[in-house]
């Protein structure tokens, strides 16, 4: 109820599919999904489907919950499974992109998951601190491409934090 209409606005800013995902099961699991109007690719994720944290932006925000143990855990019980070649498939190469969305505040998929998707995802936080859930803006390289998320990057990071905001999350 919080997010919806806040993702709403975020589709028509992108014209592109925004999508809400929380973990389970070392899986990322959408809850809500609002396709663009004129959105340039249909979303392959629907409430309720199940996708892979290592390759996708919420998963990736996810995944800065996990201590490096935790990761190392992760990594021995869920296979990195590669979609493309541009996915991370090791150990070393997931914990380096985990510590690059820590710093960056945000996570990418850069056709990590299918040639010619791209997608920018940002954390939704609890009133602990920790990354409840993820809301992401999903479309094709052409059209999400780096101009597009210039351009858009603030309002859409201004957005997400809102969300956290109105369910308790205090910056400290």
């Amino acid at each position: 109820d919080v997010a919806h209409p806040l993702m709403h606005e975020l589709a028509l800013l992108f014209n592109e599919t925004v999508c809400l995902a929380v973990e389970r099961n070392f899986e990322v699991v959408y809850i809500d999904v609002v396709q663009g109007p004129g959105a340039h690719t249909r979303s392959e994720a629907r409430i309720g489907n199940a996708s892979y944290m290592h390759c996708t932006g919420i998963g990736k925000l996810l995944l800065t919950n996990y201590t490096e143990t935790q990761l190392q855990y992760f990594t021995q019980h869920k296979e990195l499974v590669r979609h493309t070649e541009k996915t991370i498939t090791t150990l070393d190469g997931l914990l380096e992109e985990v510590e690059a969305v820590r710093r960056l505040g945000y996570a990418f998929d850069n056709e990590e998951c299918e040639i010619g998707g791209r997608c920018i995802a940002a954390p939704i936080y609890d009133h602990l601190g920790k990354v409840a859930a993820g809301i992401s803006v999903s479309g094709t390289v052409f059209h999400l491409n780096d101009d597009m998320i210039a351009c858009h990057k603030e309002k859409f990071l201004q957005t997400v934090a809102e969300i956290s905001n109105k369910l308790g999350y205090r910056e400290q």
